[in-house]
């Protein structure tokens, strides 16, 4: 799971659960901005993600431990270019929308059935599209909306917080240990028995800074998967703090791929990535609130 949840699937099976977080949240009593001021301040976060890129790692780091076959850089390159459109899309749509003072708290997590049209015109043989079909099946996505009535906390300093070593490993258990470097931003975490083994990643992040919102895009750019650690394939997410009247919303993508797990493992994974991110929602009005 990594911090950001890391899990794989074998079949198509899809799991989704929605969590709605009522008891970890205060409502708050919202109010809408002027039109013009919520346009402006939706294009700057739109501009920034138009100019943002893959970086080429990613897709070397997929290659490089795709065990049942080669993928096509032309497939790789596809894949993640309309994995992160998706991250992209699905944050714009939550700063517009907590621009205009809604903020409704949820949680969703999907394993499998998180269709993807990619390169439909290409020819392959029926081996390649196979490994493709189960490469997309193994998708996991996750979505959190999460409020906060903390009074005029500022953005970028909630989303310090919530990248911060110390919260993170407060908030999750299995993170061993973060620590920066030239590739980016690393962790490792522990592994759970029958289930996952542990993780050593590395990330690139980009960063978005604006007086009422900030947001940080992270993709996995180096794994260390030999010696026991658990291949990462893919990994994309985004986490956006927006001011809202009275505090702030935070939403939180993530798309990740990584090994082939059975059927119980998906439905405890499932499991366990709802959790994490009730804890990490937990922990974070806890400290904001101080």
């Amino acid at each position: 799971m990594e911090g950001d949840g890391v899990f794989g699937v074998k079949s198509g099976m899809n799991i989704i659960r929605l969590v709605v977080l009522a008891a970890m949240v205060i409502p708050t009593p919202f109010l809408g901005a002027g039109l013009s001021a919520q346009e402006t301040r939706a294009e700057e976060f739109r501009s920034w993600g138009r100019e943002l890129s893959v970086d080429p790692r990613v897709s070397g780091e997929m290659i490089r431990y795709e065990k049942k076959g080669p993928l096509s850089e032309a497939y790789v390159s596809a894949f993640t270019q309309e994995v992160q459109s998706r991250v992209l899309s699905a944050a714009e749509k939550g700063v517009s929308r907590f621009l205009t003072g809604d903020c409704e708290p949820s949680l969703e997590v999907t394993i499998g059935g998180v269709e993807l049209d990619l390169l439909s015109e290409e020819r392959v043989d029926k081996a390649t599209e196979e490994r493709r079909e189960d490469f997309e099946k193994s998708l996991v996505r996750s979505e959190l909306v999460a409020c906060f009535q903390v009074g005029d906390r500022d953005p970028g300093e909630a989303l310090e917080i919530f990248l911060s070593p110390e919260f993170r490993m407060a908030a999750e258990s299995r993170i061993v240990r973060m620590w920066a470097d030239s590739v980016g931003s690393c962790l490792e975490t522990k592994g759970v028995m029958g289930l996952v083994d542990p993780t050593r990643v590395c990330n690139r992040t980009s960063d978005f800074r604006a007086d009422n919102a900030a947001a940080q895009l992270s993709q996995v750019v180096f794994n260390g998967g030999e010696d026991g650690y658990q291949d990462v394939y893919f990994k994309a997410s985004l986490k956006t703090f927006v001011k809202i009247p009275g505090g702030l919303a935070l939403h939180y993508i993530n798309f990740t791929r990584s090994q082939s797990l059975g059927r119980l493992e998906r439905w405890v994974g499932t499991g366990q990535i709802e959790d994490s991110q009730k804890e990490n929602v937990k922990e974070l009005r806890r400290v904001l609130s101080r």
